[in-house]
């Protein structure tokens, strides 16, 4: 590993940190109706599925692992909505069509996030989702009728 990619890789830690801490304070005072608004408005675009190049493959493996670190470090309880959350506001600025996903189950209560590419489970085990009812995803915003409603 040269200098430049070590310094690169402790830029992006700092970064990734920075943004989890935001993500943190803002979940805190604004709760679930964060997401809603930032990310899953029908004005916000997601971008068309498409193959991705072996480059932003790397960059979704490598930015993945450093938000596990982080979130793993966090003085404070980082989980599942942490990563995801920053992982998909990372991967949309970069033009990335992963979704960003969260269900839940009734019996016993649980709620859960993950991302996905073209329906596969990114950052998690797709067995802890399998039994787990979407209530947000952002891929249906690719299909929003022409009124601007998110398809159901």
């Amino acid at each position: 590993m040269t200098l430049l990619t070590k310094c690169t890789s402790w830029v992006w830690y700092l970064r990734v940190y920075r943004l989890v801490r935001r993500l943190d304070r803002e979940l805190k005072s604004e709760g679930i109706k964060l997401i809603y608004e930032r990310y899953y408005d029908s004005k916000s675009s997601v971008p068309e599925i498409r193959p991705l190049s072996q480059k932003e493959v790397l960059f979704v493996q490598r930015t993945g692992q450093i938000i596990e670190r982080v979130c793993f470090h966090f003085l404070g309880q980082a989980r599942c909505l942490h990563r995801s959350l920053a992982g998909y506001h990372l991967f949309l600025q970069r033009g990335l069509p992963i979704d960003l996903v969260v269900g839940v189950m009734k019996k016993p209560f649980m709620a859960h996030a993950w991302l996905e590419y073209n329906g596969n489970v990114i950052n998690d085990n797709p067995d802890a989702v399998k039994d787990l009812t979407v209530q947000l995803h952002t891929g249906k915003l690719r299909y929003s009728d022409t009124k601007g409603e998110v398809a159901k």
